[in-house]
């Protein structure tokens, strides 16, 4: 847990192995790369983010829960956001979750770069 982290830069977390589980309740930004290739990471928590760089996720096999819990639609950098992880193909049988407020959730399942993963989004 990060609680006054409001900047992940790019290839920050990149490969670490060791993270089961995030959250940045005060990240806006996450920078490309960030957590690519953390093949542990299961759940990630992000309240007050703006904005996920390029494969930010990707290579996450194990992530099945993402919350994006902000007042605004997250802007995505590209559909790669998510590349080979559980938000974007099936692993292990399942598919991977990213959860959205109720009153934001038909703007994110058309949102650019967002409807892609239009299966994937959840309101909550």
């Amino acid at each position: 847990s990060f609680p006054n982290c409001s900047y992940i830069s790019d290839y920050a977390f990149y490969g670490c192995e060791n993270i089961s589980s995030i959250n940045f309740p005060k990240c806006s930004y996450i920078g490309s790369y960030a957590f690519n290739n953390c093949i542990n990471i299961t759940i990630a928590s992000f309240p007050s983010c703006t904005f996920i760089g390029s494969y930010a996720f990707g290579i996450c096999r194990n992530l099945l829960s993402l919350y994006l819990l902000g007042s605004s639609v997250v802007s995505l950098y590209s559909t790669d956001v998510f590349k080979s992880t559980p938000m974007s193909v099936i692993i292990g049988g399942v598919y991977g979750s990213i959860y959205v407020p109720a009153s934001l959730y038909n703007s994110y399942i058309i949102a650019t770069n967002w409807s892609i993963y239009s299966s994937r989004i959840v309101s909550v």
